[in-house]
């Protein structure tokens, strides 16, 4: 997130930035401010920013189907304050994935034993802890949203949200024009082996739950291929998730 650059790569670019004509600049700035006006609408098509914004944590229940393999199993997705915790059944085996706001961990799902997670995932789960804090506070975290234009896919026009953080990762939204709500993202994500590989994640069977509208279906490709479906049974707010329950085990506050 953080680069140094020399003084003569500086200059090169402060001297780039002066070769922008003024009109490019205008037109960035436009898409910014067209990109800020679409994700108001998204939050109020979620719920609305009052509601939203009183949401302390979130408990989902989910089937999952990971296609390649053939097997099913459950998932549980537990988020709070900028903490993430993923419990997945599958096969037998519990497998846990959690960053608590500072650290992540994960147990190995043949040993069970509690490893430190793999870097290229831990700044996944740091990017998803964000929960709607992206969404609401995004100057906080240093994300924009900028307008990037239409698509038509399978017949339909969708209004495209970039998504960059200031790390430089990015992803795009394609957003419903008649409901404001996100139809797919695209992405470049992590596989089990830690490689990158593109992901289309898209969203649909929204519902109306406790004064928000949540998908309950999810499908999601990698590398073009099927990968995953996801479909939720339930949504929890404000249960009162203790701090401790994204910890390391054996390691409070870790």
């Amino acid at each position: 997130m953080k680069r140094t650059f020399a003084t003569m790569s500086l200059f090169g670019l402060l001297i780039g930035l002066n070769l922008v004509p003024a009109a490019a600049q205008d037109s960035e700035a436009q898409k910014i401010e067209e990109g800020k006006r679409i994700l108001e609408r998204l939050i109020n098509a979620f719920g609305g920013r009052d509601r939203l914004s009183e949401i302390q944590d979130t408990t989902v229940t989910c089937n999952i189907n990971i296609i390649p393999a053939n097997i099913s199993g459950s998932l549980i997705i537990s988020e709070k304050k900028n903490k993430i915790r993923q419990d997945i059944q599958i096969m037998g085996m519990d497998i846990i994935q959690a960053y608590n706001g500072e650290t992540g961990w994960m147990t190995n799902p043949q040993t069970g034993a509690v490893v430190d997670m793999p870097e290229p995932v831990l700044e996944q789960f740091k990017r998803d802890a964000l929960g709607n804090g992206a969404l609401l506070y995004p100057e906080k975290y240093g994300i924009t949203f900028t307008f990037s234009g239409r698509e038509t896919v399978e017949g339909k026009e969708y209004l495209l949200l970039k998504q960059t953080h200031k790390d430089g990762f990015e992803s795009t939204i394609y957003i419903d024009p008649d409901t404001f709500l996100i139809h797919k993202t695209l992405e470049t994500t992590v596989t089990q082996t830690l490689e990158k590989t593109d992901q289309e994640t898209t969203l649909s069977d929204y519902r109306d739950v406790d004064g928000t509208k949540v998908p309950f279906l999810v499908k999601i490709k990698q590398g073009g291929m099927d990968y995953a479906d996801v479909s939720m049974t339930e949504y929890k707010y404000n249960t009162n998730l203790e701090d401790s329950h994204f910890d390391k085990p054996g390691v409070a506050g870790e």
